[in-house]
């Protein structure tokens, strides 16, 4: 059966997503973000490579949070979902957006079908975990402040950044930081 990979990056109680760009079998759909197992590659390498292709981050991968099957094109596959954080500003290079959504929202959003499967996993272990100590809503780690326009401060010197920014993400953001 083959494999495919997805990372679940929270703040809280929302968690990371992303919607691909148009075209193809999953066009516009919305995913937790990762992509298909290449050969000779463990689940977590093939997680650390996609988040790296599709968004420009580093990833620390953590443990499994489940499993779903599904078939795509004839094919039987699997989609390992695992744990993940990472630290700066998602750069879109294959989905038209990114943001930060609770579950109760994703499950109204038009989501890859294999990733769906994810979705009662996700949902016991959040009701599990419950809000992460310490989390505040507001600027991520690492980010002075969000100005009115939606664009954030930068790092104070010395300071790593933390989780991506709030904001969603889109290409028109990504050329215009700070909305200028």
């Amino acid at each position: 059966m083959d494999a495919s990979v997805a990372g679940i990056i929270r703040r809280g109680k929302r968690i990371f997503i992303a919607r691909r760009l148009e075209g193809g079998d999953l066009g516009g759909k919305w995913e937790f973000p990762g992509g298909k197992v290449e050969e000779g590659e463990s689940g977590e390498e093939a997680l650390i490579r996609e988040f790296r292709e599709e968004f420009d981050l580093a990833v620390t991968v953590g443990s499994l949070l489940g499993t779903a099957a599904f078939e795509h094109r004839g094919r039987r596959r699997s989609l390992r979902a695992y744990l993940a954080e990472t630290g700066g500003v998602p750069v879109l290079k294959e989905h038209a957006e990114w943001k930060w959504a609770a579950l109760d929202e994703i499950e109204g959003l038009d989501f890859a079908g294999s990733d769906r499967g994810l979705f009662p996993a996700l949902r016991a272990y959040l009701d599990s975990q419950g809000e992460v100590p310490g989390f505040q809503p507001g600027p991520p780690a690492g980010v002075t402040e969000i100005f009115p326009d939606g664009g954030a401060g930068p790092a104070p010197p010395g300071e790593a950044p933390g989780a991506p920014e709030e904001r969603p993400g889109t290409p028109e953001a990504q050329r215009h930081p700070g909305g200028g």
